[in-house]
Protein backbone atom coordinates (compact mmCIF):
# COMPACT_ATOMS: atom_id res chain seq x y z
CA UNK A 1 0.00 0.00 0.00
CA UNK A 2 1.25 4.02 -0.30
CA UNK A 3 0.15 6.20 2.08
CA UNK A 4 -0.61 10.27 2.10
CA UNK A 5 1.23 11.33 5.50
CA UNK A 6 -0.63 13.13 7.62
CA UNK A 7 1.22 13.56 10.66
CA UNK A 8 4.46 12.42 11.55
CA UNK A 9 5.45 12.35 15.14
CA UNK A 10 9.04 13.56 16.14
CA UNK A 11 10.04 10.81 19.01
CA UNK A 12 13.13 10.38 21.49
CA UNK A 13 14.94 8.06 18.92
CA UNK A 14 14.28 10.84 15.88
CA UNK A 15 16.41 13.25 18.33
CA UNK A 16 19.23 10.34 19.23
CA UNK A 17 19.73 9.42 15.44
CA UNK A 18 19.77 13.47 14.88
CA UNK A 19 22.44 13.87 17.44
CA UNK A 20 24.90 10.98 16.00
CA UNK A 21 23.79 8.44 18.72
CA UNK A 22 23.16 5.88 15.88
CA UNK A 23 25.11 6.30 13.44
CA UNK A 24 26.00 2.76 13.19
CA UNK A 25 22.68 2.10 12.46
CA UNK A 26 21.26 4.52 10.33
CA UNK A 27 23.12 5.96 7.27
CA UNK A 28 22.47 9.56 5.65
CA UNK A 29 20.99 10.62 3.48
CA UNK A 30 18.06 8.94 6.11
CA UNK A 31 14.54 9.49 6.00
CA UNK A 32 13.13 9.39 9.56
CA UNK A 33 9.49 9.13 10.62
CA UNK A 34 8.22 6.17 12.07
CA UNK A 35 5.55 7.50 13.81
CA UNK A 36 2.56 8.08 11.13
CA UNK A 37 -0.63 8.67 10.42
CA UNK A 38 -2.35 9.01 7.15
CA UNK A 39 -4.67 8.14 4.32
CA UNK A 40 -4.09 5.30 1.63
CA UNK A 41 -3.86 6.31 -1.83
CA UNK A 42 -2.84 3.17 -3.47
CA UNK A 43 -4.09 -0.26 -2.79
CA UNK A 44 -1.40 -3.07 -4.43
CA UNK A 45 -2.63 -6.32 -6.36
CA UNK A 46 -3.45 -8.60 -3.76
CA UNK A 47 -4.33 -6.61 -0.86
CA UNK A 48 -8.13 -6.92 0.91
CA UNK A 49 -9.67 -5.01 3.05
CA UNK A 50 -8.53 -1.09 2.35
CA UNK A 51 -9.22 1.30 0.50
CA UNK A 52 -8.58 4.42 -1.09
CA UNK A 53 -9.14 7.09 1.10
CA UNK A 54 -9.35 4.72 4.57
CA UNK A 55 -7.45 6.83 7.35
CA UNK A 56 -4.68 4.45 8.91
CA UNK A 57 -1.65 4.53 10.80
CA UNK A 58 1.24 2.17 10.63
CA UNK A 59 3.33 -0.10 13.39
CA UNK A 60 6.80 0.49 12.37
CA UNK A 61 7.99 -2.76 12.48
CA UNK A 62 8.71 -5.41 9.56
CA UNK A 63 9.68 -8.22 10.62
CA UNK A 64 10.54 -12.03 8.92
CA UNK A 65 8.21 -14.17 10.47
CA UNK A 66 10.87 -16.90 10.44
CA UNK A 67 13.61 -16.50 12.97
CA UNK A 68 13.45 -17.77 16.69
CA UNK A 69 12.28 -14.99 17.97
CA UNK A 70 9.25 -14.30 15.58
CA UNK A 71 7.97 -17.68 16.11
CA UNK A 72 8.34 -17.20 19.74
CA UNK A 73 5.81 -14.19 19.15
CA UNK A 74 8.63 -11.78 19.78
CA UNK A 75 8.44 -10.25 16.68
CA UNK A 76 9.78 -6.67 17.76
CA UNK A 77 13.41 -8.18 19.04
CA UNK A 78 13.70 -10.40 15.21
CA UNK A 79 16.59 -10.87 13.79
CA UNK A 80 15.60 -9.37 10.67
CA UNK A 81 13.86 -6.61 12.03
CA UNK A 82 13.25 -3.67 9.97
CA UNK A 83 12.08 -0.53 11.71
CA UNK A 84 10.58 1.93 9.17
CA UNK A 85 12.14 5.42 9.44
CA UNK A 86 15.12 3.80 10.93
CA UNK A 87 16.60 0.85 8.43
CA UNK A 88 14.55 1.97 5.70
CA UNK A 89 12.63 4.84 4.29
CA UNK A 90 9.97 6.69 6.87
CA UNK A 91 7.20 9.21 6.06
CA UNK A 92 9.30 11.94 5.84
CA UNK A 93 10.40 11.81 2.39
CA UNK A 94 9.51 15.17 1.12
CA UNK A 95 7.88 14.24 -1.90
CA UNK A 96 4.88 16.29 -3.08
CA UNK A 97 2.70 15.04 -2.61
CA UNK A 98 4.51 13.27 -0.02
CA UNK A 99 3.68 9.87 -0.27
CA UNK A 100 4.90 6.48 2.44
CA UNK A 101 4.90 2.53 1.26
CA UNK A 102 3.62 0.51 4.18
CA UNK A 103 2.99 -3.15 4.08
CA UNK A 104 -0.82 -3.75 4.44
CA UNK A 105 -0.22 -6.18 7.34
CA UNK A 106 1.57 -3.33 9.54
CA UNK A 107 -1.74 -1.09 9.22
CA UNK A 108 -4.04 -0.16 10.82
CA UNK A 109 -7.29 1.53 10.46
CA UNK A 110 -7.89 4.84 12.60
CA UNK A 111 -11.49 6.01 14.40
CA UNK A 112 -13.75 7.66 11.47
CA UNK A 113 -13.86 10.60 14.30
CA UNK A 114 -9.72 11.43 14.32
CA UNK A 115 -8.84 14.51 12.13
CA UNK A 116 -5.84 13.64 10.38
CA UNK A 117 -5.18 17.01 8.50
CA UNK A 118 -5.49 20.63 9.77
CA UNK A 119 -5.42 23.77 7.75
CA UNK A 120 -8.62 22.66 6.16
CA UNK A 121 -7.32 19.44 4.14
CA UNK A 122 -9.82 17.01 6.03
Amino acid sequence: MELTPAYVGICGTDLHIFHGDMDARVHTPAVLGHEMSGRVVRVGPGVEGWHHGDRVTVMPLRWDGTCPACLSGHQHICRSLDFIGIDSPGATGGRCPPRCPAPARLTRACRSALRLAGRGRE
